[in-house]
């Protein structure tokens, strides 16, 4: 079938749904706007069917009229079309500026609700309208004037989505951001919302440095709200990882909360957001190798902050291992000594992990000496680095050697079980000298011997560490298995 034939079935369609949507039923109101819902939810499937824009054009305009004549529950239902459009269909729409005339008389509505669908709608369309004056405009004198609070997170929402997408937008946002969060009366719901417009301030140097500027004060503001610093630090860690700008300063400031908050969010969060540089870029030198390993010797009153700052360490120190294991070994006179405190701190938690059958702790701590034994591996230019590997040599042994002690019957969780298998083969197969013969007659008898989900792990296990076996124990286990 041509284009102009699917196209004219396509028209057809549309003629079907309005025919249904204008259709006077008799009986109660409810009744009518049933059909009309059931006419809106099929554009969709009309959009899917024909995307052509001369269709997807008619259809919008269709919406809009009947979104700018209807009530309140119609309203709603166009917003959810719109909404369902937004990623594939609207860019096809050829009279955006009659869309627009459409929509934004609906803003001057005494209604709060048909503004604030109107708000919704607009942002849907933030891709075809963002750098439209008379939408900026149109959002800024509802952020300012809105009192509803179903309003104001409509009239944020749109602005989010516009100046995600618009250069012009953001400059002209930004001042009235910074009033806003700057009011005592204000709820802190609606900050939270408002500060994370922060991190599309981005493509700018100068309105980079504002929006930093703002986040820095909130933070400094001791009796701010926890989740609005939680937000901020996130928004703030967004900003600066896009702009690339300041993230040496930027870095400082989130091991000093990953450090020192007490506010065990709090802390989580800059956890999370180093993570978050790391996966993208981050600015390392000798004091922040030695404040990563400053993160998992300190003391923190939260088992679950611990493994989190665990996570956190290894994560930053794999996504740039080359660069850590390098200055490791260049500055091990300064580091030596809080590398190996590291380590030590990290095998006493363990065994107390394993006392207390904390599994995920067990798991944590293993993953941070097996990142750690990755990093040190040999290589022929550096003395002391022979020192450092010879470290995490022992350390690993001594930590395989710990994971024996499990009792893998205890663990209820078939995913802890496996993970823990999978670390003990990963620090047993690094090492040439070592002889896999007993733990793996060990290994073996236990899968033949112990219950279901258990003996289902183990042979991957088995797996791991066989090449380390010799070829007698091998064959000794094969003729038991045909037995």
């Amino acid at each position: 079938m041509s284009a102009t034939q699917e196209q004219a079935k396509g028209h057809r369609a549309l003629l079907d749904v309005e025919s249904r949507f204008n259709a006077k039923l008799h009986g109660v109101v409810l009744g009518i706007q049933g059909s009309q819902i059931q006419a809106l939810a099929s554009f969709i499937e009309i959009f899917d069917q024909y995307p052509y824009p001369v269709i997807i054009n008619a259809a919008i305009l269709k919406l809009a009229d009947w979104f700018r004549v209807s009530n309140n529950v119609i309203k709603f239902y166009v917003y959810r079309v719109f909404k369902q459009a937004s990623k594939q269909h609207l860019t096809k729409v050829i009279n955006v500026e009659e869309t627009v005339r459409r929509v934004l008389p609906v803003l001057g509505s005494n209604d709060p609700i048909a503004r604030s669908i109107a708000l919704r709608i607009l942002g849907c369309m933030s891709m075809i309208i963002a750098d439209k004056i008379e939408i900026h405009y149109a959002v800024l004198q509802r952020l300012e004037s809105a009192t509803d609070r179903t309003e104001m997170e409509s009239a944020i929402w749109a602005a989010d989505r516009i100046c995600a997408r618009s250069i012009r937008f953001a400059p002209v946002i930004f001042p009235r951001i910074e009033d806003k969060l700057n009011d005592v009366t204000l709820p802190c719901d609606t900050k939270l919302r408002l500060v994370q417009l922060f991190r599309h301030m981005h493509k700018d140097i100068d309105l980079t440095r504002m929006a930093k500027k703002s986040c820095i004060n909130m933070l400094d503001n001791s009796s701010m709200d926890e989740k609005l610093t939680v937000v901020t630090l996130r928004t703030l860690s967004i900003l600066l990882k896009e702009a690339l700008l300041d993230r040496k300063e930027h870095i400082r400031l989130l091991f000093k909360y990953g450090l020192n908050d007490p506010r065990e969010s709090v802390s989580s969060a800059a956890l999370y957001d180093l993570v978050l540089i790391a996966q993208s870029d981050i600015t390392l030198d000798p004091q922040s190798i030695h404040q990563l390993f400053e993160l998992v010797t300190a003391e923190a009153t939260s088992p679950r902050l611990i493994r989190k700052r665990y996570t956190c360490v290894r994560k930053v120190i794999w996504s740039y291992r080359d660069v850590v294991g390098h200055m490791l070994r260049e500055t091990w006179v300064d580091n030596g000594e809080i590398f190996e405190d590291a380590i030590r701190v990290c095998e006493k938690r363990l065994l107390e992990s394993i006392s207390k059958e904390d599994i995920a702790a067990v798991i944590a701590c293993t993953r941070f000496i097996v990142t750690l034994a990755e990093i040190s591996k040999p290589t022929p230019s550096h003395k002391q680095q022979d020192r450092m590997a010879q470290i995490l040599s022992d350390a690993s042994m001594r930590f395989s050697g710990y994971l024996r002690t499990i009792n893998l019957e205890n663990i209820m969780d078939g995913e802890h079980i496996s993970q823990v298998l999978k670390l003990e083969a990963h620090l047993l197969a690094q090492f040439d000298g070592f002889d896999g013969n007993e733990t793996f007659l060990e290994t073996f008898n236990l899968m033949m011997n112990t219950r279901e989900p258990v003996a289902k792990l183990l042979p991957a296990f088995l797996s791991s560490i066989s090449r380390k076996c010799q070829d007698q124990t091998r064959r000794s286990s094969s003729s038991i298995l045909k037995i």
